[in-house]
């Protein structure tokens, strides 16, 4: 009889503080909030709530059968948000660079290889950024491109944003700004996030066109899927749990998960299904897809 009153003691003591716990998260994620929604469907794409670590949604989308990405977050000791967006791109670049504005230290964790580059200091459209890269050579001809020119061409003034981070990726795209105003995660993904989407399609295409031109059309054989470089020169390998796709461990930890657009890994992975599902979304088996498979 006393073990039962203590047990019915206990639960009343623990459920408040379980649904108060479960109302906070909710606050923070702001699931109620129809900035996400509102912007998922003007890009004829969908939302989906990720789990993986700090709950988040993720809003996705397509551009010419590459799979897209916007999410929001917050950085330690940060009152606004930052908004992340990525593009899996269809073809590799077979390189990795990092070009902030305005300039910024080397971040820490940092890719393989990563060195800065003091090539554009003098270059009038590239003399606002700090930049990092794998291969001198290949980023030199990248952003000699016009349309990559014209992409990046005042691209804080077009994010509205004080602090613009890119990174072309051997397999992606990713674009992180910081949101200049106060506002909540929904919010600052429905007024922030069509500007994001349209840089997002600006430099995918650009990067394309890269690909097309050097006519790198598939990804080597243990390549990084991040770094570009090969996995033999790492001693400090990740393979990830989910996909089995193998990186090296600092690509890893900068990307924050595997680097995968379905994977339950990767943190704006959205499952293969849920995407089909949407009547919005073009098939992704067309014969003419590009999928990425370096598993052996």
């Amino acid at each position: 009889m006393v073990s039962i009153v203590l047990m019915c003691f206990l639960i009343c003591l623990v459920l408040p503080l379980f649904f108060s716990l479960i109302e906070s998260r909710k606050k923070q994620l702001d699931l109620t909030d129809d900035g996400y929604w509102t912007l998922s469907r003007a890009l004829l794409g969908g939302s989906h709530i990720k789990w993986l670590g700090d709950p988040n949604v993720v809003v996705w989308f397509e551009h010419e059968k590459r799979q897209c990405r916007i999410h929001s977050f917050k950085k330690a000791g940060d009152v606004r948000y930052y908004l992340e967006g990525r593009v899996y791109l269809d073809r590799p670049i077979r390189f990795a660079a990092r070009l902030c504005q305005p300039h910024q230290a080397p971040t820490v964790p940092t890719l393989s290889n990563l060195e800065p580059s003091n090539d554009f200091v003098k270059n009038d459209d590239y003399k606002m950024f700090s930049i990092e890269t794998t291969d001198t050579k290949k980023l030199n001809y990248c952003l000699d491109m016009l349309d990559m020119k014209s992409a990046l061409k005042d691209i804080n003034k077009t994010l509205n944003s004080s602090q613009v981070e890119i990174w072309l990726l051997n397999t992606g795209l990713v674009i992180r700004m910081l949101v200049n105003e106060d506002l909540s995660a929904g919010d600052a993904v429905e007024k922030y996030g069509p500007q994001l989407s349209m840089k997002l399609r600006e430099l995918s295409d650009a990067l394309a066109d890269f690909s097309y031109k050097l006519k790198i059309f598939s990804l080597p054989e243990g390549e990084c899927l991040v770094s570009a470089v090969s996995l033999r020169d790492f001693s400090d390998l990740w393979e990830c749990p989910s996909c089995h796709q193998k990186m090296s461990r600092s690509a890893m930890e900068l990307m924050k998960g595997c680097f995968t657009p379905h994977c339950d890994q990767s943190i704006d992975g959205v499952p293969l299904e849920i995407i089909q599902e949407s009547s919005a979304f073009v098939d992704l088996n067309h014969d003419d897809s590009f999928h990425f498979d370096t598993r052996n």
